[in-house]
């Protein structure tokens, strides 16, 4: 596991502060972790190398948000040697401060970008991204960055440029997915110096999403331009995105039930599976059970792991299309109330 925390400890694990200021300097993590990225580089020689990346959501401490991820891993039995797991912990405050502590969140985006360009300096190749609840503001924030593009590959070219993206029929039934071939960047001509590496983000995973959904319809195309495969987990009941958005006034992207898509790319790599119905391990407020649901949990797995099941009309074994011509989907799953046929 690697954590990284940008700019600001718990002050509450030292005496005061000025001890933080004396033992951690601004930029401790990103200086204190390298080196032990580099050790792995060498372990794994020339083999791919995934980056899964887990953004918590507003109230969630790095320890909470280690555990989470934790519980993924071991509950998806996600432990191929390629994928390693990350926790990008950002500062939230407490729930008094929601308001705006949430609006703030975008300050974080340029950090996420500066994580990145520390990935591909130890030797990533490909990354996963996995946002819940206003941790989707901090990732939405830098997808949507133009900065963003020095350190992730369009997975999509847009306006008017040749697009190399995989066809896909809108029917019951679809042919198994291509695989996106990502735009390159050209070599330089006059230095005839290699373009930057740069990471492949092949899935974009938004949980419970705290994020204005209306901006979100409004700049899809930027997203489906940047990621490859980007899955929306939403649940129309989700009580403390109601909440936000009553704080907030404005629909959060979390409680979305219609198919998003774009002009440029219509529903192209973008798929929103809807948890409404979904009862197993579901506590009251129905925001953070993703990564405790084994039926979600084992769609996520196959998704980041298995190139040819990233488009979810490829994982009927447990999801069913609700219209025809929409990417919209619901689990294979019983009421939590039925416990058998007899009895």
């Amino acid at each position: 596991f690697f954590g990284f925390l940008p700019r600001v400890v718990k002050i509450e694990d030292f005496g005061s502060l000025r001890e933080v200021m004396t033992a951690v300097p601004r930029q401790w993590a990103l200086n204190d972790w390298s080196p032990l990225l580099g050790r792995r580089d060498s372990q794994l020689g020339e083999m791919e190398k995934h980056a899964v990346v887990f953004v918590h959501g507003f109230g969630a401490s790095l320890n909470t948000a280690v555990k989470v991820m934790g519980q993924f891993l071991a509950l998806g039995n996600l432990n191929d040697e390629s994928y390693w797991p990350f926790v990008f912990s950002w500062p939230t405050g407490g729930w008094a401060a929601y308001k705006y502590g949430a609006s703030q969140a975008h300050t974080y985006s340029p950090d996420l970008i500066e994580f990145f360009q520390h990935l591909i300096d130890a030797g990533f190749t490909d990354l996963h991204l996995i946002a819940h609840s206003a941790g989707n503001r901090v990732v939405l924030g830098a997808v949507m960055d133009p900065a963003v593009e020095a350190v992730i590959r369009p997975a999509r070219v847009m306006q008017g440029e040749e697009r190399r993206v995989p066809t896909a029929s809108w029917g019951h039934r679809e042919q198994s997915p291509q695989r996106v071939q990502y735009a390159e960047t050209p070599r330089d001509d006059v230095s005839g110096m290699e373009p930057p590496k740069r990471l492949r983000l092949q899935t974009l995973t938004l949980a419970n999403a705290d994020y204005p959904m209306d901006h979100f319809k409004e700049n899809v195309a930027k997203v489906q331009g940047l990621a490859a495969q980007t899955t929306l987990i939403c649940d129309t009941k989700d009580m403390l995105l109601w909440w936000g958005q009553l704080l907030q006034g404005q629909r959060a992207l979390g409680r979305c039930k219609s198919a998003m898509q774009s002009d440029e790319f219509q529903q192209e790599g973008i798929d929103l599976l809807d948890c409404t119905a979904m009862d197993q391990n579901v506590r009251f407020d129905r925001h953070a059970y993703f990564t405790f649901n084994v039926v979600i949990v084992d769609d996520l797995v196959e998704l980041i792991s298995n190139p040819d099941k990233r488009r979810a009309s490829s994982r009927s074994n447990r999801l069913v299309r609700r219209s025809p011509r929409e990417n919209v989907f619901s689990f294979l799953c019983p009421p939590g109330h039925v416990k058998g046929l007899f009895g």
